[in-house]
């Protein structure tokens, strides 16, 4: 299971010219625990990663590519300062 932050994004220009959103994605592994991602999402599958919010996902690779994750509800504050310089990105 997971939700995604998506009225919290910033985008970063992808090779042709769409915006390529980067999302923090919070859910749970196959044990429960609590686990987050950056996830920089491919422009052109926007569309069905929006509709999977909210049910389980095998790989989130295949909607693009994983920035930073980890275990626990919230990354800590050296990653969400690297977010924000490198990608942008505040929550």
């Amino acid at each position: 299971m997971f939700s995604s932050s998506l009225r919290k994004q910033s985008h970063r220009p992808a090779e042709n010219g769409k915006l390529n959103p980067v999302v923090l994605v919070r859910g749970h592994d196959m044990d429960g625990n609590s686990t987050w991602f950056y996830l920089m999402v491919d422009a052109g599958k926007l569309k069905a990663f929006k509709s999977n919010q909210g049910k389980e996902l095998v790989s989130l690779t295949d909607y693009g590519r994983v920035l930073y994750s980890g275990f626990g509800k919230n990354p800590s504050d050296i990653i969400k300062w690297k977010m924000e310089k490198e990608y942008g990105f505040t929550e």
